[in-house]
């Protein structure tokens, strides 16, 4: 097991003052803990953020205490709300330093629904690329995946018929694309918090969540057999070597292959 995500489960939860708890990390996990006064909470959070951006909270508590979730940056306030017991949403209020919105919770069982709501980011990059985001996660380029076989290994650090394999894209690589193209896929509306997601969820096209946008190949060599510097417009534009394609960008963590960084083109396309 890597050792990042170990200390990113026990990271999750914090304590903020004396009567305080804080989901600080937003996964689905569960907290047992003992406030000051001996008063005793257990939280449990079932949720597929990153991939939905509902949350639901199952509450116990001896006493009342105060509770706090993490509002991220990008979040869309007018359509962003929380719930307590069923009642009416209410907008979030997040403290600005920190980040975190505080909710008073009373004694005995309370829930809780968490509802975040996001827009596509395009962020500006070098020479004229972007890269694109949606809530918490960076899209990239599926360029496909082919794995070859490469021998066994002879490195002294490996186990004996230990073997490599190259990834090989089977897509070009050497895309250019429309940013007005881009439309975002959301996982099904009626998708639950506790719903399964496919596992393992790092893997090719295994996220619900997608983008499609228009684009094509530009003059982008290989240098080292790597991909050479983006290469610069002329005259402020780019000039398309191939045909007008449907591109689709997927989460990067399930991409072991992909392109984050994109050169912009002006494909002059009415969407």
């Amino acid at each position: 097991m890597p050792q990042g995500l170990p200390k990113f489960l026990s990271a999750s939860f914090v304590s903020i003052g004396p009567d305080g708890l804080g989901h600080a990390l937003l996964i689905p996990a569960r907290v047992e803990h003992i406030l000051q006064k001996d008063a005793r909470v257990r939280i449990s959070c079932e949720t597929n953020y990153p991939f939905s951006n509902k949350l639901h909270y199952n509450i116990e508590a001896s006493a009342g205490f105060t509770f706090h979730v993490r509002v991220p940056d990008w979040y869309v306030p007018e359509s962003s709300f929380l719930s307590i017991d069923g009642g009416p949403p209410k907008p979030l209020a997040p403290e600005p330093h920190t980040g975190m919105m505080a909710v008073h919770v009373h004694a005995g069982k309370s829930t809780i629904e968490y509802t975040l709501s996001a827009a596509l980011r395009i962020i500006p990059r070098a020479n004229a690329t972007i890269s694109v985001y949606h809530g918490a996660l960076l899209y990239a380029l599926d360029v496909g995946q082919s794995v070859v076989p490469a021998g066994i290994s002879a490195h002294s650090c490996c186990q004996p018929n230990d073997h490599y394999e190259s990834l090989i894209n089977t897509l070009p690589w050497n895309m250019a694309i429309d940013p007005s193209t881009l439309k975002f896929h959301p996982a099904p509306p009626n998708a639950s918090p506790d719903d399964d997601l496919p596992s393992p969820i790092w893997s090719p096209k295994a996220p619900p969540s997608y983008f499609t946008a228009k684009g094509c190949e530009i003059e982008w060599p290989l240098l080292h057999c790597v991909p050479a510097p983006v290469p610069l417009q002329v005259n402020g534009k780019r000039t398309c070597t191939g045909k007008v394609v449907d591109m689709v960008l997927r989460p990067y963590g399930s991409l072991k292959v992909h392109m984050a960084e994109l050169p912009t083109i002006d494909l002059g396309l009415d969407i």
